[in-house]
């Protein structure tokens, strides 16, 4: 008995192995709790049994199930003893933190340097593509791209990811309106030297650097429009979404334990709830943290920094005192 079979049995979809949504150690079904429309943003981790969606955040298992299966709490319980949806969690987990003994990332086959579609995309995003090529190593994907037999990945931007200098993982970004399925797909989990959610991702640097100020975002594009106006000994960093893990936050905990700390998420309501929440998490542990919101500071039509010009994102990180 298991969790797929408990979804078999009630009818309820999620993605399967060879899915473009399937993330390995993860069970991914359509949030019931934002509607997401089968994109299968919330996912089961097998190793800690618990649930998260990487839009509204994480949520608790016996919820998921009453909202998944339209049974009440009880019921869900019920459901979690009788498929034993929690009896494997301990040894997966062991057998996940020694991760096969992944020294090194397999990359995708084909990859190439930027070429005129992707610069083009990049440039309209109003980033510099010589500094992203410089600083972060980013190309592209060939129509031919793929990972292994199964994970094909056309038509995007391909980003590494790196930690204390090292290449852990990598991200690529859909550019193509004919690639509509997810604009973000990552490495696989059994393909990472380090998850990518266990890490936070910005300009590669030594562990043991001091930094003075930092701008945390969500996302890898964010701290592309922001690099070239923060120069060290001042960073920006992103969590790869508005949620974050234990893992990160005690990253920031000891990595920026003497700097000032700037949140700068969306203006969207569920954005500004997770930004408080981790500012309040920071400021409990004696860190300087502060929230700050783009409509409060600067005048524009963009609701994401990621959207910001040049000229809007250096008013703003001047307006915040940063």
């Amino acid at each position: 008995m298991s969790f797929t079979e408990l979804l078999n049995t009630h009818g309820v979809p999620y993605a399967e192995q060879g899915d473009s949504h399937y993330v390995d150690g993860w069970l991914n079904v359509s949030c019931p709790f934002c509607n997401d429309s089968e994109k299968f943003h919330l996912g089961f981790d097998y190793g800690t049994g618990k649930c998260n969606c990487f839009k509204c955040g994480p949520q608790y298992l016996d919820n998921t199930i009453s909202k998944l299966l339209d049974v009440s709490k009880s019921q869900s319980n019920i459901f979690i003893k009788q498929y034993n949806i929690l009896s494997n969690r301990r040894a997966t987990n062991h057998a996940r933190t020694k991760n096969k003994g992944v020294y090194k990332v397999e990359l995708p086959t084909n990859l190439i340097n930027l070429n005129f579609a992707q610069m083009s995309y990049l440039k309209n995003r109003g980033l510099a593509v010589k500094h992203i090529q410089s600083v972060f190593k980013a190309g592209g994907t060939s129509v031919f791209t793929k990972l292994g037999k199964s994970l094909f990945l056309p038509y995007r931007i391909f980003i590494p990811i790196y930690w204390n200098e090292v290449l852990v993982s990598f991200q690529t970004r859909a550019y193509a309106k004919i690639d509509p399925k997810l604009k973000y797909i990552t490495c696989p989990t059994d393909n990472e030297v380090k998850h990518h959610k266990h890490i936070l991702y910005g300009r590669p640097f030594k562990l043991g650097f001091v930094f003075k100020n930092v701008l945390l975002v969500e996302g890898v594009m964010d701290v592309w429009i922001f690099t070239r106006i923060i120069k060290p000994p001042n960073a920006v960093f992103c969590t790869f979404g508005i949620t974050y893990t234990e893992e990160q936050s005690r990253l920031m905990k000891d990595i920026f334990r003497r700097a000032n700390i700037f949140i700068l998420f969306d203006t969207e309501k569920r954005a500004q709830r997770q930004a408080k929440k981790l500012n309040s998490e920071l400021c409990f542990s004696g860190l300087n943290s502060f929230v700050a919101n783009i409509s409060e500071h600067i005048e524009t039509k963009a609701d994401d920094p990621g959207d910001l010009s040049q000229k809007e994102a250096k008013k703003l990180i001047k307006s915040i005192g940063f």
